[in-house]
């Protein structure tokens, strides 16, 4: 009974809180099969929102969010597509709905609008989306981390 009730708590844990190791945020490329255009005075590459069914099953499983349990998540972009963010599955995780999300959409809101007057960089952009959810979650993003690395491809 003990060990139970100490697996419920640690994959409800689990599924509450962004896992690095799972969505470590990428940017959409030129390359990218969602790529729309360079935008922005800075003229970064965005992507067009696509996120299938199979790609919300392949993010929520290290998650341990069952299906039934999606109304509750927003699958959301960790990189926000506004500020450059790819459909990629390492940019994408199931975000509790309770979990803060309104106050990431804040945040994103605030990047979108400061690197679309060509008031911040994309970098700076990303910086911002890193340190809130450092401080939200106990994470330890690294913006040059995140800049540099390439996405995997998965995202059809």
């Amino acid at each position: 009974m003990f060990f139970a009730s100490v697996l419920a708590v640690a994959v409800v844990k689990r599924s509450s809180t962004i896992l690095p190791d799972y969505t470590p945020g990428c940017l959409c490329t030129t390359s990218d099969a969602h790529f729309s255009e360079n935008a922005y005075p800075e003229g970064i590459p965005k992507c067009t929102r696509s996120v299938s069914t199979a790609e919300k099953t392949r993010v929520a499983k290290p998650y341990g969010v069952a299906k039934s349990d999606w109304p509750n998540y927003e699958f959301d972009h960790f990189i926000p597509l506004g500020i450059g963010g790819s459909n990629d599955d390492d940019n994408l995780w199931p975000q509790p709905e309770a979990g803060g999300s309104l106050d990431k959409d804040k945040v994103e809101n605030q990047a979108y609008q400061q690197l679309s007057k060509g008031q911040i960089t994309q970098r700076q952009a990303v910086k911002m989306i890193l340190d809130w959810t450092n401080n939200a979650y106990g994470t330890n993003y690294n913006v040059d981390q995140v800049m540099e690395r390439e996405c995997t491809g998965q995202n059809h």
